[in-house]
């Protein structure tokens, strides 16, 4: 695992953790990321499967999936989970506190969502980069 995807799946578990100890349900989108990069995260998660995470991957995507907590979808689906609206679903969604959206498409009904793109990694990675040279 690469160290984009590393601060991927810890930004994913850290802010899982503060929607499970607020008892509230958080959502965000990763968008236009390589599908290395995209199937790599799913690898992971298919391995150490976090039960309070659902992972929603557009279906336009050529990604493989094998966990129950990771489906492929369109994006009349993804919108039905945003909502918390999902008319057929083997999940039990009373026990998922977070939701990620994987897709590399604009889908108008996930705009309110927080978004992760690799820009605001590069913008997070170059702060710490910056405050390593200054303490040095």
């Amino acid at each position: 695992m690469g160290i984009i995807t590393d601060y991927i799946v810890q930004k994913i578990i850290s802010d899982s953790r503060i929607s499970d100890n607020e008892g509230t349900s958080g959502k965000f989108i990763l968008k236009n990321y390589p599908e290395t990069t995209f199937q790599s995260l799913l690898n992971y998660f298919s391995n150490h499967q976090q039960n309070n995470i659902l992972i929603i991957v557009d279906d336009r995507l050529l990604l493989e999936v094998s966990n129950s907590r990771i489906i492929k979808a369109n994006h009349e689906v993804m919108a039905q989970y945003r909502n918390e609206n999902v008319q057929y679903s083997d999940i039990d969604l009373s026990e998922i506190t977070y939701i990620v959206f994987i897709t590399n498409e604009v889908i108008d009904t996930l705009n309110d969502i927080s978004t992760l793109t690799p820009d605001d990694i590069r913008n997070e990675f170059k702060k710490v980069i910056v405050a390593l040279i200054t303490l040095y």
